[in-house]
């Protein structure tokens, strides 16, 4: 039998949005936890979800300083390879999303530390430092929003800016431009993850379409959406790349996969997609030509 745990109690949220927007999540949070108990009873294997669980019972790589990484043995090289690469797993007893992060920006770093001390070019090597930026630029960002890690990661946890506190309220207009809540991000309940991107027409969209992400179990739902853009497939680089300052959104740009896949989303999105050809036209690289 599932049932709710104290901290999922939502008996004293008293704006009816909000509490839709608690019970909702609560009743996909149990639902999820049914069809993982159904599939541990029948002996099925879950697919891993793009959004990082809270505990992931896989040893990871042990942390290479960069004094101890000139010391690793050239064929130390060899063992890091795509397919080998363990920066998306955790520790046995992580118990919340900051400690995982945390965990995959070191495994990261022994990665890209040991490829250096190598001197390995690898094509790879790039795929691990895009996505090692991304992750610290979320990590940064959900600091300068003073965002906790366990709201991040708790499905039931709603913004700050549906919050009315003064306090709270009065902070808001500290944040860069770029990072401060539009009308809808006040207006309409939702989870803190929409607000760590520097995009607020990007933030808008989600907003739109969070219902259907939510809802949506398979390749187009919200936690698969948050693998993507944080790039924790480690076949393929973040689909959000960030080339400065995290809360500039002229420093970032969407890969060509993601717009691919995630273009009813970017619908509208002007300022990723300007940001997004800035940067490739200064690789010589084509631009975006098809409108989002």
């Amino acid at each position: 039998m599932v049932t709710p745990g104290s901290e999922d109690t939502w008996a004293d949220v008293a704006a009816p949005s909000l509490r839709r927007l608690v019970q909702n999540r609560l009743n996909q949070r149990l639902s999820r936890q049914r069809k993982r108990e159904k599939e541990e009873a029948t002996g099925a294997t879950r697919r891993s979800r793009g959004r990082p669980s809270k505990a992931s019972a896989t040893a990871a790589s042990t942390v290479i300083t960069p004094s101890v990484a000139a010391k690793v043995p050239a064929k130390s090289c060899l063992s890091d390879s795509p397919s080998n690469a363990s920066y998306t797993l955790a520790t046995p007893g992580v118990q919340d999303f900051g400690k995982l992060v945390l965990k995959l920006v070191e495994n990261l770093s022994t990665v890209v530390l040991r490829r250096l001390s190598c001197g390995d070019p690898s094509s790879d090597l790039l795929l691990h430092l895009t996505t090692l930026n991304s992750l610290r630029a979320v990590t940064y960002i959900m600091g300068m929003l003073d965002l906790p890690a366990n709201e991040m990661h708790d499905d039931s946890s709603i913004s700050q800016f549906n919050s009315q506190d003064p306090v709270v309220v009065a902070r808001r207009h500290l944040l860069p431009p770029s990072l401060q809540p539009t009308a809808a991000q006040v207006a309409v309940a939702h989870h803190p993850w929409i607000d760590v991107f520097p995009f607020p027409s990007f933030r808008d969209s989600l907003l739109r379409h969070e219902e259907e992400l939510a809802a949506d179990e398979g390749e187009h739902g919200d936690a698969v959406l948050c693998g993507d853009t944080l790039g924790l497939n480690p076949h393929r680089p973040a689909g959000l790349l960030v080339w400065g300052d995290p809360w500039q959104a002229e420093a970032w740009e969407v890969s060509e996969e993601f717009a691919s896949k995630w273009r009813w989303i970017l619908h509208g999105c002007h300022e990723i997609r300007a940001s997004t050809n800035y940067w490739r036209a200064r690789r010589g690289e084509p631009v975006l030509e098809e409108e989002w």
